[in-house]
């Protein structure tokens, strides 16, 4: 029997809307354009070959989101990852080569150089409420988790962020006369 496989006009649409987000999330996991690239696609082989009916396009990005998050962790356990050298001092003449100003741009932020020493369960968090503007119910579903969980790890990722961006000790910030409400954090 063969496979019924989704219309091309779908699979622009969702190409269309949800293709940055996808990539995104994927960049944020693996910290290296080519499998983001890799996973992303994937992501959208598996909606291509999907048969699950979707109730709307919020539906649509939430499942290509949790699918990027499995082709991601997959990603990280599997023996490629683990066992081969990924020449990472290589990397970002691979990715200048490309010529993609936008993504050195992205991957020179203090930003992003902060996110990279956040462990992933925060990292991934951080990027679906802040870069991708998912509420923690939606974060919740696409993780599989509790929305406590979600709202407990942007809690703790937003603390680890502070202290990686402003190494100046709490107290010490607090005795200048900077309080938590008035930081533009």
């Amino acid at each position: 029997m063969a496979e019924q496989l989704r219309s091309e006009q779908f699979m622009q649409q969702a190409l269309d809307s949800w293709g940055g987000a996808v990539y995104r999330l994927a960049l944020s996991h693996t910290r290296c354009a080519a499998d983001a690239q890799d996973i992303a696609q994937d992501a959208f082989l598996s909606l291509l070959k999907s048969t699950v009916l979707f109730n709307d396009d919020e539906h649509v990005k939430a499942w290509l989101l949790h699918v990027t998050t499995n082709r991601c962790r997959e990603y990280h356990r599997s023996a490629w990852k683990r066992k081969v050298d990924t020449m990472d001092n290589l990397e970002p003449l691979a990715d200048r080569a490309v010529g993609d100003s936008a993504l050195d741009e992205l991957t020179e932020h203090p930003v992003w150089t902060a996110l990279a020493q956040l462990p992933e369960k925060l990292r991934e968090v951080v990027h679906l409420h802040y870069i991708e503007g998912c509420p923690t119910d939606s974060i919740a579903k696409i993780l599989d988790v509790h929305p406590a969980t979600v709202r407990t790890r942007l809690f703790r990722a937003r603390k680890q962020l502070r202290d990686v961006l402003d190494p100046e000790p709490r107290a010490t910030r607090e005795k200048k006369g900077v309080s938590r409400e008035t930081q533009s954090f």
